[in-house]
Formats: C-alpha cells, structure tokens, sequence
C-alpha cells in the first residue's frame, strides 16, 4: 500500500480543502472504486469524470453530499488519483484493501485534523472507552454524538452483529461517518441527520458518548424527558439525553470536562444529583489535559456507569469490591468498607507528548489506581492521596508536632514572631506535650475510621478579613498563608475571633493547619473551623490533616472549602 505517493501527489499538486472536505474528496473516490473497481478505466476529462463520479455514488447512497467536488479546481486530478489507489491498493478489487488505503489516509493527513471544525477522539482513549463497555455478540449501540463514527466502529471491532445506532447534526461530519461505515462494510441504516435532540431512539444496550463541552442549540423536539436533561446545558445535556435510551443495567462511558465531577460548584452538584437518579457510577479515568491537543486543552474524564433499574432506588449500592483493568488488561482490586465507591483512575501520565501538532505516543503509561466515595458533595476523580501512615510514623508525627508547637509557645511568650529554630535545651525546658503520647493507641485507631472533617467541625464565616499590610502592631496573632510559628505572621493590635479554633491555610503553604486558642485575626487565605465538640484535641488534627493536605493539595490543585469539609483524616 502506497498511501506516501499518494499523499505526495496531493501535497505536490496542492490538492487542499477547508474543513472536512479533503478526507470527504478521498473518500469519494474510495468509495466510488468500491462501487465499481473499473470506475478509473473511464478515462475521460475531469468536469465529465466527476459528475460521472457523483451520479454512481448518488444511485447507491443518496443521502451522501460531495457536490463541493463539482465547483473545485481539483477535479481534474480526480482520474489521476483513482488511478494511484487503483494500483497502490485495488489489484484485487479488495474492500478490506480499501479499508485499509482510508484508515492509512486518515492517520498520514495529520495536517488536516486540527482544521476540521471537530475535535477528534484519539485512537488510545477510543480503545480504552470502548473496552469499558464490556460488549458482547448481538448488542445494540448507541452514540447520540456521532462525529465521524470512531466509536461505533472501534465496537464492531470487539463483539459481532451489533446494531449501531448514531446521530450527527453537522452534514460533512454526517457524510464523514456514513462513508466510514460504508468503507467498513457496516449498516449505516440506523445513523440519523438530525439534531440527537428531534430523534427518538431505540433502547440501547450499550451507550458511548463524545459530548460537544458546549451548546448553543435549542431543540428539544423529543417529548421524553426521564433524566431532566432540558434543564441543563452543554455536555451534561447531552450525557443526560443520551442515558434515557439506555435499558436498565445496560452500561454507559462518556468522556466529559473532569470538572463535572469536582464538589467546587452548585451547578456540579445539581449535575452529580440528577446523574445518581438513573444510573451507577463505577469508574472515573481522569485523562491528560492534552488528549484533545493541539484542537483543544480541557482536562477530561471518562465515566462508567451502569442504567439502574425502575425499581432501584436513588441512593448508589454497596461496592465493596471492585476491580478494574486498563490497557495491558492487569486487573486491580479495590477494596473498601464504604457504603458507595466509585475505582478512580489517574491516566493523566498517558505515555503521549505533542510535537508539531501531533500527539505521539512516546513510552508507556503511569496508571494509579484508587477509590473515591460516590456522594452528590464529593470528588470523583482521582486524587494524589497520601499512602495509609502506619503506626510509627504517626509517632513521628506527633513528636514532631509537640517540639514545633512548644517552640511556637516559647517564642510567643518572649514576644518573639520571626520563626527561628531555638536551642532545642532551650526549647525543651517548656516542653508540652499538646499531644500525649499515652494517647497514640487511640490517636491510630481513630486515623483508621477515616473521620470527615464535615462531621467534626462546623466552617465560620469570617465578618472581617485583615491583610499584612496597614495594620499596627500589637499583641494579637494574625494568621496567615505561612507554613511555620503556628500560622502567626505578625502580632497586630486588634482581634476578630476569641475561642478554640483550627484554621487551615488554603493559600501560599496550602494544607497547613494550626491550632488557635484566645484572640486574633485572620487574613483572606484562611479558612476557619469551630469544633463541634470541644473536647476534641485539635492538635490531633492539625497534625494529621497538614500531613494529608500539604501533600495533596497546591497552587494548581486548589484546596476549596467543599473539598476540605470532604476531606478525612
């Protein structure tokens, strides 16, 4: 197969269409040859060749648009390049030869896949999507998204006799995915021009979605409405509108902004609230921010869920265990005890890098693996959790917290503010253990519980804010963005807050947590919390929660308060 001398021609005779229109010029006239293999044996003049062409493909495929072809100053290459696949790729009259000629075409023709008008899903995340949909023989296939048919494709390719059901809106990438399933020999029966909003489709077995991240369409012309997608806008109408016509436990994958799964937004949280209606999430794959590059960079994650019964309730059952498998097939357990979990998996370090455009896969991929709770306020992605600490490393911990919080006590008491590690004789001379430890036993049996900060502490409002600059000084400590001398950036004259509180800095040294006990103030970058019971020993959890945060959380991972009240020790 010859496609380099192929594409050379093209490239030397300056053969280029806007958009689409190049791989939809190609597969013209592949499909033309499939007609009819001697169709280049017509030697005659362009203009008269073409419409020749045309007339061949409108008998067997009526619905099929190439009349750009008729108006382009290329038509008169068009005996040319029929006669170059004649000889590269159709000897022998072979449609898997053609198949093959148009599936080279496509991956050789980088240069036109970011000018098409449509982001393309990578052939990697293709494979992987379709693999969650555990497809067996006889199944009926749904994507309400369509573009140019990868999917339904890529299923065929895994179980046989499935009937693929598809919908496209835009007419070049409607033409687009009916040539790919002509070129594959598929039925292309049950692929629909039309708004996936105006069709009623079929109970499916398995659905696969692409969403457009935007829409700025308003038809709504179908009357069913069972997941309340009107209500909603942009991927999540979509995602919402395709799982109506899934048939109950019938599984589902999409691939959407991971943002939709964050716990930072009400409009997430109304989003995560109607999902959990109708279906089970059991995995989120968290992508590379450059899946889509160079078209686009959004930072993307593919769900997996199964259709609940009508019966089921609304509330996600019990998974105690679940396993996963991705790319190499090695399967990974999950266990846990929690009431509803979802496999989490961090694909972000995929094996692939952008160079000239294009992304190439360059090594093998870095997968984690992990767990998260499936509740409306949580987080489903994956997340850098820091490994169990086992029990002498939270003794490490502690003494560590003690020495720092005596020093912090003895400078205070000399009026000192500016950190600086003391004489530790000096500093052990008004040595407190805050944290006693007699007490780890029981400090360990309760990390073990995994206690949500949420149910142990209530977040205050703050009424006033101060900044480091335009204050006088004074005695009062005012908390701020720092990671040392127990939060305290400088002494003001003034408070805000008088009692026993933890503050934790979501800013600068993100993840620290302090203990406050008496008056003073804080700056913007801290958020407060009041122990809901106060003999609750704070510094427990201000050693353990710094140890978690600051390891999890950063400038870029931004430590919200949803996310923090969430969070567990």
């Amino acid at each position: 197969m010859n496609i380099k001398s192929f594409c050379q021609y093209l490239y030397d005779n300056s053969i280029n269409f806007p958009k689409p229109q190049k791989t939809l010029f190609v597969s013209a006239l592949l499909i033309t040859l499939k007609i009819n293999p001697n169709f280049a044996d017509e030697n005659i003049d362009g203009p008269l060749l073409v419409n020749n062409m045309l007339e061949l493909i409108n008998e067997h495929y009526g619905d099929l648009n190439f009349n750009f072809i008729r108006e382009s100053i290329h038509k008169k290459h068009v005996h040319k390049l029929l006669t170059l696949i004649n000889n590269s790729v159709c000897q022998d009259c072979s449609f898997d030869s053609i198949n093959k000629f148009y599936n080279e075409f496509q991956i050789y023709d980088k240069n036109n896949e970011g000018s098409m008008g449509i982001v393309l899903t990578p052939n990697d995340i293709v494979e992987m999507m379709v693999k969650e949909l555990q497809l067996e023989n006889n199944q009926t296939v749904l994507d309400t998204c369509t573009g140019t048919g990868t999917f339904l494709i890529g299923s065929t390719k895994v179980a046989n006799n499935l009937k693929l059901v598809g919908c496209e809106n835009n007419e070049e990438r409607y033409t687009l995915a009916k040539c790919n399933f002509i070129l594959n020999d598929l039925d292309s029966s049950n692929l629909h021009h039309d708004s996936c909003f105006n069709v009623n489709f079929p109970k499916c077995d398995r659905m696969i979605i692409n969403p457009p991240f935007s829409c700025n369409c308003n038809d709504e012309l179908t009357e069913e409405n069972i997941t309340n997608w009107k209500n909603f806008k942009d991927e999540q109408k979509f995602l919402l509108h395709a799982i109506q016509y899934l048939k109950p436990n019938g599984i589902g994958v999409a691939i959407i902004p991971r943002s939709n799964f964050k716990n930072s937004k009400k409009k997430y949280e109304t989003f995560k609230i109607e999902l959990l209606k109708h279906i089970i999430p059991t995995k989120v794959i968290n992508c590379n921010s450059k899946v889509f590059a160079p078209v686009a960079s959004v930072e993307c994650a593919i769900i997996t869920f199964v259709k609940k019964n009508d019966s089921e309730s609304t509330v996600v059952k019990t998974n105690s265990s679940l396993s996963t498998t991705i790319n190499d097939g090695k399967q990974s357990k999950i266990t846990n005890d929690s009431s509803s979990l979802i496999v989490t998996i961090d694909y972000r370090e995929d094996g692939y890098e952008v160079r000239k455009k294009v992304r190439i896969k360059v090594k093998e991929p870095t997968i984690k693996i992990s767990s998260a709770k499936c509740i409306v306020d949580g987080d489903w992605n994956y997340e850098n959790k820091v490994e169990l600490l086992s029990y002498e490393e939270i003794v490490e911990l502690v003494e560590k917290y003690n020495i720092e919080y005596s020093i912090y006590k003895y400078n205070q008491k000399k009026g000192i503010v500016d950190y600086s590690p003391l004489n530790l004789y000096r500093s052990f001379r008004e040595f407190t253990e805050v944290i006693p430890m007699d007490e780890i036993n029981g400090i360990y049996n309760l990390y073990l519980i995994h206690p949500r900060v949420g149910d142990y502490f209530d977040q205050i409002s703050k009424s006033k804010v101060r900044t480091t600059l335009n204050t006088n000084e004074g005695n009062y400590p005012l908390i701020s963005s720092t990671s040392k001398n127990n939060g305290v950036m400088k002494l003001i004259d003034t408070w805000d807050f008088d009692g026993y509180y933890l503050t934790v800095n979501r800013t600068g040294s993100c993840g620290y947590c302090f203990v406050q006990n008496g008056k003073f103030s804080v700056t913007e970058a801290i958020t407060l919390l009041k122990p809901k019971d106060s003999k609750l020993n704070l510094h427990v959890w201000a050693t353990l929660l710094t140890n978690k945060l600051s390891n999890k959380y950063n400038y870029t991972n931004g430590l919200s308060i949803p996310k923090l009240m969430n969070e567990e020790l």
